[in-house]
This record gives C-alpha cells, sequence and structure tokens, in this order.
C-alpha cells in the first residue's frame, strides 16, 4: 500500500521510513511514537515554524529542529511545519528562516 510513497509525513511527524510496515498498519492519523501513521487530522492548526508543536513559534522550536537535523529523529516534530521554506526536506535553511521569523528580519 505504501510501498514508495518517500514523502508521506503525518501530522505528528511520522514519516515514511522503509523499516516502517507497508500494509495497512500506517493507514490512520498519525498519534505520535504510540500509534504512528502517515495520514493528518482534517482541519487541524497549521502555523508554519511551531516545530514541536505547542501553539506558539519561539526558541523553542529553533532547538527542535536543530536537534532533528543532529539526530533525523521525529520523535515530537512536526516536519510540516518545520519546513519553512515548503520544499519537502528540513535543512538547516529552514532553521535560518525560523530564526529570521522570530527575530523579525526578512534576510
Amino acid at each position: 500500500m505504501f510501498n514508495v510513497c518517500y514523502s508521506l509525513v503525518g501530522g505528528k511527524g511520522t514519516a515514511y521510513s522503509s523499516s516502517n510496515p507497508k500494509d495497512k498498519t500506517y493507514a490512520h492519523i498519525d498519534g505520535g511514537t504510540s500509534n504512528p501513521g502517515y495520514f493528518s487530522k482534517k482541519g487541524g492548526t497549521f502555523l508554519r515554524g511551531d516545530v514541536n508543536g505547542d501553539g506558539s513559534v519561539n526558541i523553542s522550536d529553533v532547538i527542535s529542529a536543530i536537534n532533528y537535523l543532529s539526530n533525523n529523529d521525529t520523535t515530537g516534530i512536526n516536519i510540516v511545519n518545520a519546513d519553512m521554506n515548503n520544499d519537502g526536506t528540513v535543512t538547516i535553511t529552514d532553521v535560518i528562516a525560523l530564526i529570521n521569523m522570530i527575530v523579525g528580519s526578512n534576510d
């Protein structure tokens, strides 16, 4: 069912992985590490930059994004919100954009 669906990311950050089941096991709303899935709840809140999902954008989100880049662990990370430039990946460019957003810089 999910074979070669490389860009799937559930609403709580569960990302497609070759080690995850490819059958219907992950065909539900993402519940994070306790109940991983590849779908997001419809009508959920979207806040670009809210990496840790606490409802606000601040230095904690920068730290969460840097931790993600350091260890590639999506636990507690909202990958969609962390992808500041919406290119489908989270990189140092997204962290810089997040910092600029927080400090109010447009550079």
